[in-house]
């Protein structure tokens, strides 16, 4: 080597670090430079290719080693490069120093440090002292010291250790106050162009800006004080009080994560709860996209998927919000080295978008509480009748929470008028000011006149508004609604629209509106499948009615903060892109800058997180409606006392056992037990009466929901007793289990009486009753321990006598628990949580999911949910209880056909990941003949394909309807699952035992294509399918509430119309329209199969299910031309999990609650709410009986006798809601014309009568009204009655007949 020659070092590098790394070269009179990307080979293996070519003639080599798995690859070729090359390996974990080197480890740690200074400089020194090992003649530097923390306020460079000095130089000159929270590597690579941004923007809305930096972690020996600390530092003054009014975060990871941390160790995020309670600020944490450049996410309608991990869920934990998309990568080029990096691209319209919604956070904090003006929106559900369920929201007495929140809001100073005297008074206030949007028994002349209106808008106005919005959105409400304010089109009138003028509804009480969320997909005083336009055009945008209203509330009202109320509304299920909105989509353009605060059910993690990444909410979370367990009634009590009557009698009195064995028959007949009980096969009366038992078990020990929840309310003795009962009763593998604990008090086995509820206990007594008594004494328990009495007082007080030291301690154990459960409930403060928030206020991050899974970690509520770690899903315990359900699904079959399945349907909603760690996947796994890996920390780490010998049996094909919400929330997971269908369908084995092998190269033979070409493979593998991007539903729901159909041919056609996009992993395989490849898939499935996880819901809950679940149903039917199996997973108990019929599976939930009078009664209580919930669930029963046809005819009997023929009942039901009663008697009326149901003559013309005389109820009512209105009138019109319709599902008929 001659002293003038450069040094040619050929380097892999982090990313980010390139430019200025780059920088340095240029700078050096000792090297020449060629540097890689880490990401960009990730990305693509040719770059790796094009490494090892360059290294070939290095003369050094720098490698930054990350935990990349192409760094095994290049350990496996090292010996590639030019031998003679010197090889210096650093890495961010020391482990890796000196990986391949050809110099020392010390020499190495050397080398890192230039690393951990940082800064152009200390890169050149790096480059340089890794020369001098070739030119020893080049003079070593010392690394630079860096400050690891300090102000510094792009784009002046100077760091300030003081608050003092940082004012000194900046001077704060107006009353608001935003910190920022950025990583030191800002600093150090000198590219701040976001921070900027961010400054600019607030400069320019008169905000102070408090620009703090750091390193990722704290080191004391560097002197690096980490995320925590320097926040503690300088976001506080001397006295402790905040120094800013709110956050940005800007820190890519957990800002209380030590060194060497693992990334997504969650448990770290307890630090940044604890600190953001202390600031009581509200923390932003703005999105950077790494995966995309902004070119690419505008394209992409499903907006971001790789960050959706670290970028959205992970900071979730933390308490960030508002998760706005402000700067992407963008790819640049070394002219010099044709090297490729990637720099911080801006988004400047997204930065302010971001720079408003925070100022609005901190003016609403500053103003006074009279000057505060706050909208309440209240939701409803139009599909099952907008009259009748106004304030919808799931567990939830939204309207008596509301009036309890504004009564406290009164005692603080707000100005609030004429608050209604409770929830019940407020929405007959609703109705009677019909105010409200048109719909079958509503007109626009009856809302004006009977002023339900707050303001009608000039066109005028809405104009400029309109005009304001992105050409894209404009385009797509003119194409969906017609030019502003509205217009008629394919015979569907305007919106809400009154002689030219847009109405906005709702009630006003001084400074706070409170109104119903605006109509989504309808228009016009009727339901039908014309007027439905969002079952025509699932991505149409809301009417500009919708838009207007949300525009109105921020513009003209002067809104500071709206609050939604309950679970869930469809503002955050408006078109758009899945995470990382743009000012084009929906949910943004409706929420506008308004600070937005969503009162939410903390057992549904699901749904809420989309309300917090798609419409930038900040969820207040609340205690679910309490459990209690369901008992017998009525004729089942009575069955239950004569079955516990003929085991008395059966060998003391032979006669009388006789004759009850008569009046046991006339009972299950009576009962509608017959087919039930026939099912089993019974071998003799013995067997018979075991059978009831079990029958009665399944009803009796189940449980059902007692009322609502009112937001603010904590149970109290009885009902606390009850509750934490509810929450210690899961998994009865758990020793400290209630119902396991008195079992084993008595000497019972509960395995056994779960395993065989019709059975006997040691004692004699059958199970269902060990089972129900079980429950009732862990309560009483409960309740005493709640009173503070000793333990060992109330075992012998209940006993008489305490039990063995190992049980005693477990009942200890158990009574410390209770009592920390009961602490955390009494911490909930709900309603002071939301008022915080309300003024500015932070409201703390919490866990959610369902309470009854034993979860009390969800206490205290008043709480921000989040969800689940995704690097997590499945757990190990998760897995092995899905390997159970499919090991029952497959012995269920065998056992019915004779055969194993080879295509099994399957719904995959995401409460599966959040409520139950993801026991679907590991069903889905184990099906096809897969098994989970994962890392130590219990991370998931790819998976392995069990080998044909060990699994005994072929691999199962799927067939998997993906929810929007799994799709955009767990993009990796679905990708993941994909992987392993793909893997398996690759396996070179035999068609009988590879089912999907055998589908993919029929289809292949079929179709005329070449399952070794990898685009073609690609779609004969294709398995996931859900909604089209930013679509939610599976559509079949729209039509069966708007009776658009007039066979299950027509439902089927809207299952495969709207659900025909492909979701996997690899290139343009996330988003597909693959409508053929779906048609495919449902052509095989043999079986269908959902799940459910808990009592604290079921399939009457929500429209979804029947939609998702019989909408799969439907489709596998009508194109197989066979009806497929309906299986039902219950995983309530993991201790005892099992698949049975759907038609079972729904009389035990129309048993266990719809019919119960503890759950009726339990409505009644809430009044007109009551009654609109129990109207959802009746007409989710319509929806189920349309699509599965496995709806029992004495259920609609029952359900007419007891809803709408019982006296006392249709009294009730016209005092607080009649709307209700009359969509339950029209869906009843409609199920029996489409002869889903076949009554009894005489029960029919009942009904009947019974249905005209509250038509003519709600006609008296109305009053004299103008304007046609449908009220109880059934109007038909499927896809071939309108015309815009018939062409958009002319491709899809076609697709239908070639399949079929």
């Amino acid at each position: 080597m001659t002293e003038n020659k450069k040094i040619n070092i050929v380097s892999i590098m982090w990313g980010s670090y390139l430019p200025a790394f780059i920088k340095a070269a240029k700078e050096s009179r000792h090297v020449d430079l060629t540097i890689f990307s880490q990401k960009e080979i990730v990305n693509d293996s040719d770059i790796l290719e094009n490494f090892f070519k360059a290294a070939k003639t290095a003369d050094a080599i720098l490698f930054y080693w990350t935990h990349d798995t192409f760094f095994e690859e290049i350990r496996a070729r090292i010996e590639q490069v030019n031998k003679d090359a010197v090889i210096v390996t650093i890495s961010f974990d020391p482990t890796n120093w000196g990986l391949c080197a050809t110099v020392s480890q010390p020499d190495c740690a050397i080398a890192y440090g230039y690393m951990a200074e940082g800064g152009k400089e200390n890169y050149k020194r790096l480059l340089e002292y890794t020369a001098h090992f070739l030119q020893p003649e080049i003079q070593i530097k010392e690394p630079i010291p860096m400050p690891w923390q300090g102000i510094l306020c792009p784009p002046d460079w100077q760091v300030y250790e003081t608050f003092k000095d940082f004012v000194a130089a900046h001077p704060f000159k107006h009353d608001m106050t935003v910190g920022i929270l950025f990583s030191r590597h800002t600093f150090t690579n000198g590219d701040a162009a976001l921070e900027n941004a961010l400054i600019e923007a607030f400069g320019a809305r008169k905000v102070n800006v408090l620009p703090v930096f750091c390193n990722g972690t704290p080191d004391s020996e560097a002197g690096s004080l980490g995320p925590i600390k320097a926040a503690e530092t300088w976001f506080f003054d001397k006295d402790g009080k905040p120094l800013i009014h709110a956050l940005i975060n800007l820190h890519y990871f957990f800002l209380g994560r030590e060194m060497n941390d693992d990334l997504s160790e969650t448990g770290v995020a307890a630090q940044s709860v604890a600190l953001f309670k202390k600031l009581n600020v509200p923390v932003f944490k703005p999105l950077v996209s790494y995966s995309k450049s902004v070119e690419e996410w505008e394209k992409d309608p499903q907006g971001l998927t790789a960050e959706v991990g670290f970028g959205i869920a992970m900071p979730e934990f933390e308490g960030n919000i508002e998760p706005v998309l402000v700067a992407a990568s963008r790819k640049v080029t070394d002219e010099k080295t044709d090297t490729g990096f990637e720099i911080t691209e801006v988004i400047p319209e997204r930065v302010e978008h971001l720079a408003d919604r925070v100022t609005n956070f901190i003016k609403l904090g500053q103003k006074r509480p009279e000057e505060r003006k706050v909208v309440f929106v209240f939701h409803k559900n139009e599909c099952a009748g907008l009259e009748a369920n106004i304030g919808g929201a799931g567990g939830l007495d939204s309207g008596e929470s509301v009036v309890r929140i504004m009564n406290e809001m009164g005692k603080l100073g707000y100005k609030i008028n004429d608050i209604p005297e409770s929830g019940e008074d407020l929405m007959q206030l609703f109705l009677d000011r019909k105010a409200i949007a048109e719909f079958r028994w509503t007109t626009v002349d009856e809302i004006i006149r009977k002023k339900g209106n707050l303001a009608l808008l000039d066109s005028e106005i809405y104009q400029q508004w309109f005009d304001e919005l992105p050409k894209k959105a404009q385009d797509e409400m003119i194409e969906g609604w017609g030019l502003p304010p509205g217009q008629e089109m394919n015979g569907v009138p305007p919106s809400m629209v009154h002689e030219g003028q847009l109405v906005i509804t709702g009630l006003n009480f001084g400074n706070v509106n409170v109104i119903m969320q605006p109509k989504r997909g309808c228009a016009g005083s009727r339901c039908d499948g014309q007027v439905c336009k969002i079952l025509h055009d699932p991505d149409i945008p809301p009417p500009h009615q919708y838009i207007a209203t949300y525009m109105y509330m921020e513009k003209i009202f002067k809104a500071d903060v709206i609050i939604h109320v309950g679970t869930h509304g469809n503002l955050e299920w408006l078109p758009g892109k899945g995470a990382g909105l743009s000012n084009a989509c929906w949910p943004d353009i409706a929420i506008g800058r308004l600070p937005h605060l969503y009162i939410y059910n903390s057992d549904n993690p699901a749904e809420g997180v989309v309300a917090k990444r798609r419409s930038y909410a900040v969820l207040v979370n609340h205690l679910q409606a309490m459990l209690t367990i369901s008992d017998t009634y009525e004729g089942l009590k009575d069955l239950e006392d004569l079955l516990n009557q003929y085991g008395q009698a059966r060998d003391t009195d032979p006669a009388r056992a006789h004759q009850i064995e008569h009046l046991i028959q006339e009972a299950i007949d009576k009962n509608n037990l017959r087919k039930e009980v026939d099912a089993a096969f019974p071998a003799d009366f013995q067997a018979l009466t075991e059978r009831c038992h079990e029958l009665i078990s399944s009803v009796k020990n189940s449980q059902t929901a007692v009322g609502m929840h009112v937001f603010g309310e904590i149970p109290e003795k009885d009902d606390l007793a009850e509750y934490i009962n509810t929450i210690l009763r899961f998994d009865t593998n758990n020793e400290l289990n209630t119902r396991r604990l008195v079992f084993d008090l008595w000497g019972e086995d509960i395995f056994d009486a779960l395993q065989n509820p019709g059975g006997h206990g040691k004692s004699g007594r059958p199970y269902s009753d060990l089972l129900f008594d079980s429950d009732r004494k862990a309560k009483e328990i409960i309740a005493r321990i709640i009173e503070k009495q000793n333990i060992e007082t109330i075992l012998k007080i209940e006993f008489g006598s305490l039990p063995g030291t190992g049980l005693l301690n477990r009942l200890q154990a158990f009574s410390n628990r209770v009592l920390k459960v009961a602490g955390r409930m009494n911490d909930s403060k709900e309603i002071k949580s939301l008022l915080n928030a309300v003024q500015g206020g932070h409201v703390p991050a919490g866990p959610s999911g369902f309470i009854s899974r034993g979860r009390y970690d969800i206490l205290p509520t008043g709480r921000n949910l989040y969800n689940v770690d995704p690097t997590r899903i499945p757990t190990k315990a998760a897995w092995q209880v899905g390997v159970k359900l499919a090991d029952a699904l497959i012995e269920r079959y065998k056992k019915e056909e004779g055969a194993f399945p080879r295509s099994v349907g399957m719904v995959w909603f995401a409460s599966d990941i959040m409520r139950s760690d993801g026991e679907q996947i590991g069903q889905i796994f184990h099906l096809l003949g897969v098994r989970p890996k994962w890392k130590g920390n219990g991370q998931i780490n790819g998976f392995d394909i069990i080998p044909l010998q060990e699994l005994d049996r072929p691999r199962i094909d799927v067939n998997i309807r993906v929810s929007g919400i799994t799709r955009d929330c767990f993009p990796d997971a679905v990708k993941y699952v994909d992987e392993a269908i793909c893997a398996v369908a690759l396996l070179n084995e035999d068609h009988q035992s590879n089912f999907i092998r055998k589908h993919v190269l029929e289809q292949a033979a079929r179709k005329g294509l070449d399952p070794e070409n990898s685009d073609e493979f690609r779609r004969l593998s294709f398995r996931l399918f859900c909604a089209q991007p930013g679509v939610y539903r599976a559509g079949v729901n729209l039509a069966v509430y708007a009776s658009a159909w007039k066979t299950e041919q027509d439902l089927a056609d809207v299952y495969l119309f709207w659900n025909g996009y492909a979701y996997g992993a690899g290139e343009n395989a996330f988003g597909v329209e693959a409508h053929p490849e779906l048609m495919e898939n449902l052509k095989r499935v043999q079986v269908t199969f959902d799940k459910h996880i808990s009592d604290e819901t079921d399939f009457l809950k929500c429209c979804g299910f029947y939609s998702n679940y019989g909408g799969m149903t439907v489709a596998a039917k009508a194109i197989s031309g066979k009806k497929p199996k309906t299986y039902y997973g219950d995983t309530r108990d993991p201790a005892n999990v099992s698949v049975t019929d759907f038609a079972d599976e729904l009389r035990r939930v129309v048993r266990a609650k719809l019919l119960n009078p503890k759950y009726i009664d339990g409505m009644k209580q809430h009044g007109y709410k009551g009654a609109g919930d129990l109207n959802k669930r009746i007409s989710r029963v319509y929806g189920f009986g349309a699509t599965t046809g496995e709806v029992d005819n004495w259920i609609f009997d029952e359900i007419a006798e007891k809803f709408i023929l019982d006296p006392e009942m249709k009294d009730w039901f016209e005092k607080v809601n009649p709307w209700a009663m009359e969509e339950i008697g029209r869906r009843l009326l409609e199920a029996q014309s489409r002869d889903i149901w076949d009554p009894d003559p005489e029960l029919l013309e009942r009904l009947k009568e019974a249905y005209l005389d509250t038509e003519a109820c709600l006609e008296d009512r109305m009053g004299d009204v103008a304007g046609d209105f449908q009220g109880g009138a059934v109007d038909i019109m499927t896809s071939e009655d309108v015309e815009s319709w018939t062409e958009k599902m002319k491709d899809i008929k076609k697709i239908m007949r070639e399949a079929t």
